[in-house]
């Protein structure tokens, strides 16, 4: 199969798996002995095909049959091979071995860039993340405890000294957790890797349940960092200075323009509703609707901080938000947003093939998504349709990215 995919495939490729197939001696351990055939024969497809083995940083056999004693059997089964342009247009390409609790087969990873040191990100606040895993964690709960009641002080400062206090056990913990990780692979590795024998199927079998709680812990944790991805600075600055400049206000003169013949929509008793001041049962209730799923802002407490403490938090988080709600306060210190910038087509290459989704509205309110689709259906079979006039038409605007972002303020004021 290699070969007849080698045949047709021009660009750079990479192939990785269970080959069922070894390169040489050094990667079986036990059992009967490989013939030279089976080895020559893979090695002559690599050769043929001129591909590169990319070897392990990280680990060496991939399967292991967890049988006891002299029956035990090692094998590197799985492996990536990738052409020699691959190799030289990512010379930071990497592989390792990851060690699973519940199969016989380990799983193998590539990394285009993994011997590449990493670049962070310079914002200290994007570094602290609540993490949902912590609600069963009994020492968040105390530092936030004890942490909010300290001082007098107002909500924003609180935020803060919660994030430095959690943002210290986080570094603690996860150091803990992924030094474990690392102690459990290292033991694994060692007991695989090893010619010894002794009880290591049993220690084999102990240490992998141990790891697999791990694992789901470290999986929880970075399901939800997953929503945040790092930009560099260059590229972060001119994304802003675009932005910035796109919504920006134009200056119109509002007084200019003549608006008495748009009807009047918004009735005495919507006008009262709308003005009426927000009470606690407002702010309670959108606590509850927030999606505990959802990524966090730039403060990094989500929906799922304020849901498990509310306890601590609550009376602090409505007085606040009622302040700014009802006038009294100042939403400057809020408005602040990550901005998540996606691409309109398959190759964006400069910032107006991106569309921002924190400033743009993708849904009108009563409406479904799917009803664009049913009108541009009906239009569509309505021109098709003969029985209709043959003189028809219709106009199409393609880009609706600013149909909703750019609306001037004392527009929206003066329809009011």
């Amino acid at each position: 199969m290699l070969r007849r995919v080698g045949a047709v495939v021009n660009e750079d490729w990479v192939v990785g798996g269970d080959f069922n197939a070894m390169l040489n001696k050094a990667e079986k351990e036990g059992g009967r002995r490989i013939t030279q055939a089976l080895l020559k024969d893979f090695r002559d497809i690599i050769d043929d095909l001129a591909l590169v083995d990319i070897k392990p940083d990280k680990g060496w056999f991939t399967w292991v049959n967890n049988r006891e004693g002299n029956r035990l059997i090692k094998e590197r089964l799985d492996r990536f091979l990738t052409s020699v342009s691959t190799v030289e247009k990512f010379p930071f390409i990497a592989s390792s071995v990851i060690r699973q609790a519940q199969s016989d087969h380990d799983a193998i990873l590539l990394d285009l860039h993994g011997r590449k040191l990493m670049d962070y990100p310079w914002d200290s606040r994007l570094r602290f993340r609540y993490e949902e895993c912590w609600a069963s964690e009994k020492d968040v709960k105390k530092i936030i405890n004890e942490g909010w009641g300290q001082e007098e002080s107002n909500y924003e400062n609180k935020l803060d000294t919660i994030r430095g206090y959690l943002g210290s056990w986080q570094k603690q913990k996860y150091w803990r957790t992924n030094e474990e990780i690392s102690t459990l692979e290292n033991k694994i590795n060692k007991i695989i890797d090893s010619t010894s024998r002794d009880d290591s199927v049993r220690l084999l079998k102990e240490y992998r349940r141990r790891l697999n709680f791990l694992y789901e812990k470290v999986e929880r944790y970075w399901a939800q960092r997953s929503r945040v991805q790092w930009l560099n600075k260059d590229i972060c600055e001119a994304a802003r200075n675009y932005f910035s400049n796109l919504f920006r206000s134009n200056g119109n003169d509002i007084t200019q323009w003549d608006l008495s013949f748009l009807g009047k929509c918004v009735t005495k008793e919507n006008n009262d509703w709308l003005l009426r001041e927000y009470n606690e049962e407002d702010i309670k209730n959108a606590i509850k609707q927030m999606d505990p799923r959802k990524g966090p802002g730039i403060d990094g407490f989500s929906g799922n901080f304020f849901k498990h403490h509310w306890d601590i938090v609550g009376a602090d988080t409505i007085r606040f938000y009622l302040n700014i709600l009802n006038g009294q306060g100042d939403i400057a210190s809020l408005n602040e947003t990550i901005i998540i910038l996606i691409p309109k087509n398959r190759y964006p290459s400069d910032f107006t093939n991106f569309r921002p989704i924190s400033l743009c509205s993708a849904f009108v309110s009563g409406r479904m998504i799917h009803d664009n689709i049913l009108i541009a259906h009906e239009l569509l079979h309505y021109h098709q349709n003969t029985r209709y006039n043959s003189n028809k038409g219709c106009v199409i605007k393609l880009d609706m990215s600013k149909g909703y972002d750019r609306v001037e303020w004392n527009f929206l004021e003066e329809v009011m």
